[in-house]
């Protein structure tokens, strides 16, 4: 609902205008008193929440190089996943020493300290030529002519000697800087024509993408499963540990989180520089080309680590083992779900850059698909069958959708030229800002 206007007003308008929205709703959860309040809040908080899913890999795409990319994104994840394991840890430390009314006042103090650095700081990453450029015609008219005789926006000029690179241009450094007050404008509004039919259709875009093509489907069924049993391990995490033989308190339930920052810190720290050092070494022994299949080959070591440590944490929680066994168990599942998250949304953004933003929408719908279903099954499934059971039909699952990464590695390129002239269709629907 909200992507269409990041790629038609720019990324800076959104991430301030949710920054705000998530002020209020921290205020709001600090000060709630009923079960309405907190269903309408936790609403609005996902509503606004799912935005950060898409428009941080959008900002990535607008500045960064391909190479640089898988870096950049393992910081992302390693970011978000020192949110996910850090918040329980410190929240527990909040309720015990000031109340749980205070996680969301810390929570609405953070947001407004971020509004001010985006004010301030965050400059907009939506760029627009102002024209198109056109592939050069190597004849002898047109080397007759002086570059400013030939067609090209002002904003670019034609590389002499490009006769290899049809495409290749330099910078015009003629063109005066952006004052810094500039660079801050709340909107950058794209030239391209388009009106409310245009807005609107980004609202269906990311379904047909979903289901037409076969990047977008792997990505999303990765990531969503991968995020769906985190979700699981960290409920029965708090529903398990506070019983016997454990008998956690609050504050070190989240001191069993440090394992997974350990995990996820090992995870991106390794797969981000690798998976870009190897895309760069095989696309020279493929005479200079890249295939985005290549950063997949960085991904299957991690693999493994995925279903050993939540059937671990499965069989731990249900026998009783000693908690380190389940602080281990969680440190191998963050181990093999950081990489696999930052390389499949890679990946889904190298193959399809043109069009990532409606490509993520339905990234996130599946994932948060995927957690909602297994949340509200999970009490009376654990019920039923008990967490061992339940672990062990979710890494089967798990298993069954990360085995399609041997499948796109084998025929993803088939897959993208399949459906290249749907991509090119639904890439000149989008606002051009390149």
């Amino acid at each position: 609902m909200l992507v269409p206007f990041a790629l038609k007003f720019g990324r800076r308008p959104l991430y301030l205008f949710s920054s705000l929205v998530q002020i209020g709703v921290g205020i709001w959860s600090a000060k709630i008193q009923n079960v309405p309040d907190l269903l309408l809040v936790n609403a609005i908080n996902n509503i606004f929440g799912a935005l950060a899913e898409v428009i941080v890999q959008m900002t990535i795409a607008d500045v960064f190089f391909i190479h640089q990319r898988g870096t950049l994104n393992s910081i992302y994840i390693w970011f978000w996943q020192i949110s996910v394991s850090l918040g329980p840890f410190i929240a527990g430390y909040i309720t015990t020493g000031q109340g749980w009314r205070w996680v969301w006042w810390w929570n609405a103090i953070l947001f407004g300290a971020f509004f001010i650095l985006v004010c301030f700081c965050y400059e907009e990453t939506k760029y627009c030529t102002g024209g198109s450029l056109a592939p050069v015609q190597r004849d002898v008219e047109d080397d007759s002519k002086s570059a400013a005789d030939r067609p090209w926006p002002a904003s670019v000029a034609v590389e002499e000697g490009s006769q290899h690179n049809p495409y290749a241009v330099r910078v015009n450094y003629n063109i005066p800087k952006k004052t810094y007050w500039r660079r801050l404008a709340l909107t950058t509004t794209s030239s391209s024509s388009g009106g409310l039919r245009t807005l609107l259709s980004h609202m269906y875009q990311p379904i047909i993408l979903l289901t037409t093509v076969p990047a977008v489907a792997y990505t999303a069924l990765a990531y969503g499963i991968l995020v769906a049993t985190s979700d699981v391990m960290s409920t029965t995490l708090s529903l398990y540990m506070t019983k016997p033989p454990y008998t956690f308190a609050p504050n070190e339930i989240g001191l069993m989180n440090l394992s997974k920052l350990v995990g996820s810190t090992i995870g991106t720290l390794i797969v981000g520089p690798v998976s870009d050092t190897l895309i760069l070494w095989l696309a020279r022994r493929n005479d200079g080309i890249y295939e985005p299949e290549t950063r997949l080959w960085s991904l299957v070591p991690f693999l493994p680590f995925i279903p050993a440590g939540a059937l671990l944490f499965g069989l731990g929680l249900q026998n009783g083992l000693p908690w380190p066994i389940i602080a281990v168990a969680l440190a191998f599942f963050k181990l093999g779900m950081a990489p696999v998250n930052s390389i499949t949304i890679t990946y889904l953004t190298d193959s399809y850059q043109d069009v990532i933003g409606d490509a993520l929408v339905g990234v996130t719908i599946v994932r948060n698909a995927f957690s909602t279903a297994f949340i509200f099954a999970l009490d009376p499934w654990i019920r039923s069958v008990g967490i061992q059971w339940v672990l062990i039909t979710i890494v089967l699952i798990t298993t069954v959708i990360l085995s399609l990464t041997g499948v796109l590695i084998k025929y993803g390129k088939p897959f993208r030229a399949h459906t290249a002239e749907r991509y090119q269709r639904f890439a000149l629907l989008q606002y051009k800002e390149r």
